[in-house]
């Protein structure tokens, strides 16, 4: 997944509004109170679950970037020349 953010977001949202709807029913508020809240939950969460979904990929995507630099990939072809480089042409072609 590219960009998970909106995911995360839509996923707080949804929660948010099904614990709205739930505690609305619980509470005995009329249809139109609870679904106003629940509406108004969703909305909200879905902003916050964005502003939090940002953060963490802007945290992980700055744990890559300093694992990478610290932990390079080695050039494979480069090792296998210097190690062409290093055998003796007399064990080379035994």
């Amino acid at each position: 997944m590219e960009r998970p953010a909106p995911a995360i977001a839509c996923c707080f949202a949804l929660a948010a509004h099904a614990i709205a709807i739930v505690a609305g029913i619980a509470a005995r508020n009329d249809a139109t109170t609870v679904l106003s809240r629940a509406i108004l939950a969703l909305v909200i969460a879905y902003i916050v679950g964005q502003i939090i979904a940002m953060i963490l990929e802007h945290v992980a995507r700055e744990h890559v970037e300093t694992y990478t630099r610290q932990h390079p990939v080695p050039d494979f072809d480069e090792i296998a020349s210097e190690s062409n480089e290093a055998i003796p042409p007399e064990q080379a072609a035994a």
